[in-house]
């Protein structure tokens, strides 16, 4: 395991395969990601392959799939950059005194009928379906840092990620407090095929 990423567990959707310990969740199934990591730069490509691995296992639609993990790159990279000014992550272990958790969750749409190439597979299926979506949650025990905070030239041209993230998702909630910032989003749901 990388020394910057603490821990991390993710599942499959196809019968037959499985990463980290499966969890359940929704209607069944395995459709839960997380990813622990100390807040370096170097942890994003792994969080981002270890979403997009998770995503494919699902069969999420290419397009919302990539949505997803930009969103969820954008709001890593702020935490990295911004929740813990002046904290070496290094300071304790792999990172401990910076960490970064970052969950994943599919909503499934109970609703929806099963589709007839679906019906065969197994009761709990995860193959994804119209009307899914996939709720993130990205923490920090660090501090938040408001636009205002620094008007530089360079912030200028900065600064866009709380816009794009909300461009990429259904809804974008920002909880800032004492004990960290916690960044929310619901993906946009999956389209009827």
């Amino acid at each position: 395991m990388y020394p910057w990423v603490m821990s991390g567990t993710w599942g499959a959707a196809r019968s037959g395969t499985s990463r980290g310990a499966p969890r359940s969740g929704g209607t069944g199934g395995v459709d839960a990601c997380r990813v622990v990591f100390a807040a370096r730069a170097c942890g994003l490509p792994v969080v981002r392959r270890r979403l997009q691995d998770w995503l494919h296992d699902l069969d999420w639609p290419v397009e919302p799939a990539q949505d997803i993990v930009l969103a969820v790159n954008e709001a890593v990279t702020n935490a990295v950059e911004h929740a813990y000014s002046g904290v070496d992550p290094d300071a304790v272990g792999a990172g401990a005194a910076a960490p970064i958790d970052v969950r994943a969750v599919v909503e499934r749409s109970a609703d929806l009928p099963v589709p007839p190439r679906l019906r065969s597979h197994a009761p709990t299926t995860t193959a994804v379906r119209a009307g899914d979506r996939v709720r993130i949650r990205v923490r920090d025990a660090g501090r938040w840092r408001p636009d205002a905070h620094d008007r530089s030239d360079r912030m200028r041209v900065r600064g866009r990620g709380l816009s794009l993230m909300e461009a990429l998702t259904s809804s974008l909630t920002v909880t800032t407090g004492p004990a960290g910032t916690e960044v929310e989003m619901l993906s946009e749901a999956v389209p009827t095929r």
